[in-house]
């Protein structure tokens, strides 16, 4: 009898608490069994309704947000590894905010915010093992409203956000805890045609951050006017600050497979992709880079004081120049002695005979590129043909599937086509010509035929393509 006894003790202990629904709503007075018998926004704000009991909110639990909530909603516990705490909001709007700082293995899913969001509407800061999918923000006019300071280890995925106007994640560090390890996936991001402010609001910033992946994604960031031309208002910016050891150098870097467009018309100061004081390596490859507009300055990537034990690895892109500035940069480097930018496999397609290339300083090795138009010294200070090396062409058209339309693909005509040489494992998936959608776009692996295409596109050929390495809601 005792043993018995005991053996039902261990037993008990060992199952798991079972997963609970619970639902919530701005001002419910129910038991939480239902969005019409909901608890309340206060009663998630309360600590005391957090933990293991019968109706607490724990691990393994889901939390439906139902209705529209006012409040700013506070996560007052974690799950864990396993357990984590799932929060949904498919039934509901989110006008007050929702804070997990130093909060650990939850996820966020299904919001949608309403108003104008504040800065750290959504408040990350901390935060460590989680999954925010699938938030679509109709309107961001706030100064960053996703906080995710010293956040690591984070998953972020399907984040649909238009006329956004002040920069809308920030991943930095504010001490020697930088951020790491954060993965952002489908993005899908549209500014206002004003977008700019007095002072700097980039779309991603991640100054002092490691492991940072960006993949997937769109991003159509729009200028007419600029309140403050010294403002840096770039795309991604990720950034150390050698003043200040607090804050470390970024590393390990990388951006892939995106779309990112931007439609300037007057003279400021911006970029696509501006990242400094790096160390490590840093990658971009297979993305599609447009540039429209009026506006004559500016550069598509910028890489300042990277250190010596840096490489930057620029792979398989499509550089479109559209319109006809009077000068306008690809690429424009400072590497310390020992760092090194590799430029291989890609395609500059640039029209405009009085639009500069290339600028550096440092080692730079580019093999295997097309390039099509730009002013006589445009690149590094000399003619095309005299910068030429091996498996280079210049004045090579691409001819896209539809250069008006904004089409980058190309097809078995193209130079790019089958030219290319094998940059390695990393390096081999691309955007497949069976689509041109983005965010999530569909991915082929490389080569296709008997060698890797150029730029960002691998024709498939009627091939069957790779799914794409991270699925997002379009």
């Amino acid at each position: 009898m005792r043993k018995l006894f005991f053996f039902l003790v261990l037993f008990a202990i060992s199952i798991p608490a079972f997963a609970e629904n619970i639902y919530v709503s701005q001002s419910g007075s129910g038991d939480g069994s239902s969005c019409g018998s909901s608890r309340s926004a206060s009663w998630f704000n309360s600590s005391g309704n957090w933990g293991g009991g019968a109706g607490q909110i724990n691990g393994g639990d889901t939390v439906y947000l139902c209705g529209t909530i006012t409040s700013a909603l506070t996560m007052q516990g974690s799950g864990s590894s396993g357990n984590i705490i799932t929060t949904d909001g498919s039934s509901a709007t989110l006008s007050g905010g929702f804070n997990a700082s130093t909060r650990s293995y939850f996820t966020l899913q299904n919001v949608t915010t309403s108003g104008s969001l504040s800065n750290g509407f959504f408040n990350f800061m901390d935060s460590s093992n989680a999954t925010i999918t699938n938030i679509t923000i109709p309107s961001a006019d706030a100064y960053y409203p996703m906080e995710f300071r010293r956040a690591s280890y984070i998953t972020v995925n399907g984040i649909r956000a238009n006329n956004v106007r002040q920069g809308l994640i920030r991943i930095d560090a504010t001490t020697m805890t930088p951020p790491h390890h954060v993965t952002l996936s489908n993005l899908n991001i549209t500014t206002t045609n004003d977008y700019v402010a007095t002072e700097q609001r980039d779309l991603i910033h991640t100054e002092g951050a490691h492991d940072i992946i960006i993949e997937g994604s769109y991003f159509n960031k729009r200028w007419s006017s600029q309140n403050n031309p010294t403002a840096h208002n770039d795309i991604w910016q990720a950034w150390g600050n050698k003043s200040n050891p607090s804050i470390p150098n970024p590393y390990n870097v990388t951006l892939r497979h995106s779309l990112l467009i931007t439609e300037a018309n007057y003279d400021g100061n911006y970029q696509f992709v501006i990242w400094g004081e790096g160390a490590g390596t840093f990658n971009i490859y297979g993305n599609v880079f447009v540039k429209k507009g009026s506006d004559p300055t500016g550069s598509m990537i910028v890489l300042g004081n990277f250190l010596s034990n840096s490489t930057v690895n620029i792979y398989n892109n499509t550089f479109v120049q559209k319109d006809t500035p009077t000068y306008y940069l690809l690429l424009n480097f400072n590497m310390a002695s020992g760092g090194t930018v590799n430029f291989k496999n890609n395609v500059v397609y640039n029209p405009s005979a009085s639009s500069g290339v290339i600028s550096s300083t440092g080692t730079f090795d580019h093999t295997y590129n097309t390039y099509y138009g730009g002013q006589s010294n445009g690149y590094m200070g000399t003619s095309c043909g005299s910068y030429a090396s091996t498996g280079e062409v210049c004045n090579s058209n691409p001819l896209f599937t539809n250069y008006a339309t904004d089409d980058f693909r190309i097809g078995t005509n193209s130079p790019a086509y089958n030219s290319g040489t094998d940059l390695g494992s990393t390096f081999n998936s691309g955007l497949s010509t069976s689509s041109s959608s983005f965010p999530n776009p569909t991915l082929t692996g490389r080569p296709q035929a008997t060698s890797w295409n150029k730029g960002a596109y691998e024709y498939t050929g009627g091939k069957v393509p790779l799914a794409p390495s991270n699925l997002g809601i379009n």
